[in-house]
């Protein structure tokens, strides 16, 4: 009797050893499924048409591409054409850096470490030629007598990101640049380049 009772104790120990084992296993592989850093094969890159009414204060989710609710969105543009850009939510770091020579399409997880950012509470236009200067950050500038054209500001990307720092180790970065910019009778048309890095 005390042997067969010790056959299924060490049988039933053997047991639990391989459930432990193929559970950590599997933990394992799970880890491997879900990374802990931005990958560039999970970056997604889009192309956002945002139509701003003339007085109108205009929210919009860069992620899901469409206009949104102040509290569903991510950035908001206001002011002339459209052209003063916010956050709409503190979820989010904000700013900008300025690269030439390269496309979004190029810009790369291992990149954002060295990007030369920015942060700042907001982008305005630059109406110096009109004679009213910007005070701070532009993405947009008002050419005054090029017949009042509205055109991006060169090289000049905006970034928003979660997390203590930008780079492969943050929890999401969108970025953007305009890649035209159209007004007419006080209402102007965005379109704008994205790339979103989430894991």
């Amino acid at each position: 009797m005390n042997f067969t009772f010790k056959l299924k104790n060490i049988a039933s120990l053997a047991f639990v050893a391989i459930t432990v084992f193929n559970l950590s296993s599997c933990k394992s592989d799970d880890n491997d499924v879900n990374p802990a850093i931005l990958l560039d094969s999970k970056a997604t890159v889009k192309t956002s048409t945002i139509v701003v009414p003339p007085s109108t204060t205009l929210y919009y989710d860069l992620v899901k591409n469409i206009a949104a609710e102040e509290k569903t969105s991510t950035i908001n543009l206001s002011g002339m054409y459209g052209s003063t850009l916010k956050p709409s939510t503190t979820a989010y770091k904000f700013g900008y850096f300025d690269l030439a020579g390269k496309t979004i399409d190029a810009i790369k997880v291992s990149d954002l470490e060295t990007l030369n950012f920015t942060e700042t509470p907001s982008l305005a236009i630059d109406a110096s030629s009109a004679g009213q200067p910007a005070t701070g950050p532009t993405w947009i500038i008002y050419d005054f007598k090029n017949n009042h054209a509205v055109y991006p500001t060169a090289n000049r990307f905006i970034i928003l990101y979660k997390g203590t720092t930008l780079s492969k180790d943050a929890e999401e970065v969108i970025i953007f640049n305009a890649e035209s910019v159209v007004a007419l009778n006080g209402e102007a048309t965005y379109t704008l380049k994205v790339k979103h890095f989430a894991k």
